[in-house]
């Protein structure tokens, strides 16, 4: 599934756009942006049914289009670097919906890969008449792989989820016909509502990503979003791997790892699992579920 087809415009677009900072590198979130349209807003090229909004958490997301925006001075993901990044989103599936999709993708728009434009992300998808109805993806180009019935949300519409893809990006290379490729993703997903811990999506863990040997990510500078019938919230562009409740890396979450947050209780630290920036009820709540 390809995001945009006139990305070339929606850049285009966005070069006299208004840039606002955003809070938190690593972490963009749309709550400096202003009710309404997006694009326009912070360097962001959209389709004219693109719209930033109010969320049933008291932020603000998008919906309804698809968008995209490179790096600027004002705010940037971090260069990815490190030999395991994370990339994802925060989503709330509308109830009433009958197709649903969600995706955040990251780019470079000067490389061509072996299935198109270079591209690396997760997506979400909902169908009422299909089964299974919902579908987690990778991308990796423009080529997709996804799970179906391992995934399936359509019981729990209207709760926000958090999905996640951990990428292992060393230069552990493997060929296939087409050529040299390096690159893993492995994908958790996670109910926020219901404080739930990350739970592995079992047919989408080291999931071959086909990057080109010469590929550098470090020249990632671009990344799409798209929602239709879904609100997204917090885009994650991270370096390094998502943190673990077992703190003290023991091999269980118990009484040890529980001190340790309420020991970094109200800063930043190893136990803010929510990687909201602060240590806080929602990040006990995730420790809490992954007892044992």
């Amino acid at each position: 599934m390809n995001l945009l087809h006139n990305r070339v415009f929606l850049l285009t677009a966005a070069a006299t756009a208004l840039c606002v900072g955003v809070a938190n590198a690593g972490v963009y979130t749309f709550n400096d942006l202003v009710i309404g349209p997006l694009s326009g807003q912070d360097s962001w090229g959209a389709t004219s049914n693109a719209s930033v909004v109010a969320t049933t958490n008291g932020s603000l997301g998008f919906t309804g289009g698809a968008a995209a925006r490179q790096n600027t001075p004002a705010w940037s993901f971090p260069t990815i670097t490190a030999t395991t990044a994370q990339v994802g989103f925060d989503f709330r599936v509308d109830p009433s919906a009958t197709y649903s999709v969600a995706e955040f993708v990251l780019w470079d728009q000067d490389e061509t890969w072996l299935c198109g434009d270079g591209e690396v992300g997760v997506s979400y998808s909902f169908l009422a008449s299909r089964n299974p109805l919902d579908r987690l993806l990778v991308h990796r180009g423009d080529c997709v792989q996804y799970a179906g019935a391992a995934v399936n949300f359509a019981h729990q519409h209207g709760d926000w989820y958090r999905v996640r893809m951990t990428m292992d990006l060393s230069p552990t290379f493997y060929s296939t016909s087409e050529g040299i490729f390096y690159g893993r993703g492995s994908v958790t997903v996670q109910n926020l509502t219901a404080g739930s811990p990350p739970v592995a999506v079992g047919p989408l863990q080291n999931i071959a990503l086909m990057i080109p040997a010469d590929v550098d990510t470090s020249t990632w500078d671009l990344m799409d979003i798209e929602a239709q019938g879904v609100t997204i919230d917090n885009l994650y562009v991270l370096n390094g791997a998502a943190p673990t409740p077992d703190l003290d890396q023991s091999g269980h979450v118990d009484g040890a790892d529980l001190a340790i947050l309420l020991g970094q209780w109200g800063s930043a630290g190893s136990a803010d699992l929510d990687e909201s920036g602060e240590v806080d009820a929602a990040d006990l709540a995730i420790l809490l579920g992954a007892w044992g």
